[in-house]
């Protein structure tokens, strides 16, 4: 049960008080992190009295979740009491069901981290809200109000509610009653904060030097892809202001500092002009010119060879997967922030997310990766799944495309076949999906689960032609009998469980009750 201390001191523990007695409401409770959500979730879970009886929907997401973390999953337990959880911690399909039930009032309470404000799209009886905090920063007023405009729409059965947790403590009570009331923001610009930084310390800004500031790259890959469109170097120069005055930040820059910036944004560009092969190679790799420098060196520093790119070869424990780890995380600015970054307790090498990488796309259970990598702690399937698609799928499938775009990687040799360099360009694909075939890249392309991909992906490549788009995939799963939809191995989901997970997530099931 819930202390007196607890209830009056911390937040989440108020939260979750409310929230245990209005379970009977379609509930919406917002923690600040990952922890707090599970620590929400347990004390409505271990306090909450009301009967629940799980529909058929929350049975087969139940189900769906066993099978693929595992059934000491917490999420499966607090199922049972009609409790779901949502953040960065679970796969997406995981994420997406959850939604599902939320929306079709299956389940009674959905506990989530505040960034859910930036996509949900469920209304909901009501809110109760552990913290005004949105990932590292305070929530806007704008994404406070436009979530709690979510509380109590015209189809909701009751007037909405909104409940904001506030401590015993006269600061915290007095910033919450000004946060409330601040109805508005002052529009702010990141390229404003970027300038007024880099002037702090100099008079002028060099683009070039800029580049390597993570903070620039998007602004430096805009002007880079500008020049390109433009038919010379002088046109581009006499146009320049007009594309600075398309970015909402330049038009409210001071006078002086307006043209500082058109100044270096004229002086890049000449830069540009003496590099085209680099700047187009910018606009396809998402990367500056900067960052192409750097990491053709490192390409070429690696000795990577045609073969080193074939799968068997790539994903093995001698294969190039870790040296092209270290690449991203050291040589590739627009990368390396996501690949650097703390997904959990355990520090990850290179050698080891390149295993996990390895692991991912030849099709290893999370719950069996994260016993591996991560231990056997409570949080090791949330850090695990966080570097997965964090780390992985956010920024090892984008390094990867990139590198091997950079001359030096060995997939410029004329003696590859085209039918090796298609096979090869898909491995980025691979990496997003946790696959290692190119028909079960299609198959998880059309929201195939990825644990029956493998199966539905011969059976597809077996009777059509994968690269040929005479034939509707979607129409094509969707008239399969549930017998082929069976997993290869043991388990709790059939394959009747399976297709009707994917006619959810594929969005059949929404597109056929429209008919």
């Amino acid at each position: 049960m819930f202390s007196i201390n607890e209830i009056k001191d911390t937040k989440y523990a108020l939260t979750a008080l409310f929230a245990t007695q209005l379970a009977s409401e379609n509930m919406l409770v917002l923690g600040k992190t990952i922890t707090d959500t599970w620590k929400i979730a347990n004390l409505i879970h271990d306090n909450m009295r009301d009967e629940f009886v799980p529909n058929n929907k929350v049975l087969l997401v139940k189900k769906f979740i066993e099978s693929e973390l595992g059934s000491n999953f917490p999420l499966v337990r607090h199922l049972e009491k009609g409790i779901g959880v949502h953040h960065a911690g679970l796969p997406d399909d995981v994420r997406q069901l959850m939604e599902w039930l939320m929306e079709s009032n299956s389940i009674r309470i959905l506990v989530a981290t505040s960034t859910i404000a930036q996509g949900v799209n469920f209304p909901v009886s009501g809110i109760l809200v552990s913290t005004r905090q949105l990932g590292d920063a305070t929530m806007s007023s704008r994404d406070f109000w436009n979530l709690l405009g979510r509380a109590g729409r015209i189809d909701q059965p009751s007037i909405g509610m909104v409940g904001l947790a506030v401590t015993s403590k006269k600061k915290d009570r007095l910033s919450t009653v000004r946060y409330v009331k601040q109805k508005t923001d002052d529009l702010t610009s990141t390229l404003i904060d970027m300038v007024n930084g880099a002037l702090e310390t100099s008079t002028k800004l060099n683009l070039s030097v800029l580049a390597h500031n993570p903070n620039w790259s998007a602004f430096i890959q805009y002007i880079t892809h500008m020049k390109n469109q433009a038919d010379s170097l002088e046109k581009f120069l006499g146009e320049a202001e007009l594309v600075l005055q398309r970015t909402y930040g330049y038009g409210h820059l001071d006078t002086d500092k307006q043209g500082i910036v058109l100044e270096a944004v004229r002086d890049y560009a000449k830069l540009l002009d003496d590099n085209p092969d680099t700047s187009m190679l910018s606009d396809i790799t998402g990367f500056t010119p900067e960052t192409i420098e750097d990491a053709i060196i490192a390409v070429k520093n690696a000795g990577i060879k045609p073969e080193d790119w074939r799968a068997p070869m790539l994903f093995s424990d001698s294969g190039k997967m870790t040296t092209l780890v270290g690449m991203m995380r050291k040589d590739i600015t627009e990368v390396k922030e996501i690949m650097n970054k703390d997904m959990g307790k355990t520090p990850l090498t290179d050698d080891i997310i390149g295993k996990i990488i390895s692991d991912w796309v030849s099709g290893q259970d999370i719950a069996d990766m994260a016993s591996k990598y991560f231990g056997k702690s409570d949080d090791s399937i949330t850090d695990c799944v966080r570097t997965i698609y964090g780390k992985i799928i956010n920024g090892a499938t984008w390094g990867m495309a990139g590198i091997q775009k950079m001359p030096g990687s060995g997939l410029e040799q004329d003696n590859i076949t085209d039918d090796e360099k298609r096979k090869i360009a898909i491995m980025p694909a691979m990496i997003y999906y946790g696959v290692n075939t190119e028909e079960s890249v299609l198959m998880r392309m059309n929201s195939v689960p990825r644990g029956i991909a493998g199966k539905l992906g011969r059976t597809y490549k077996a009777n059509n032609d994968i690269y040929s788009n005479t034939v509707d995939v979607l129409d094509w799963l969707d008239n399969l009998h549930d017998n082929d939809w069976s997993p290869t191995t043991d388990g709790n989901m059939t394959g009747a469980d399976y297709k009707r997970v994917w006619r959810q997530l594929s969005g059949m099931q929404q597109s056929n009750q429209a008919k």
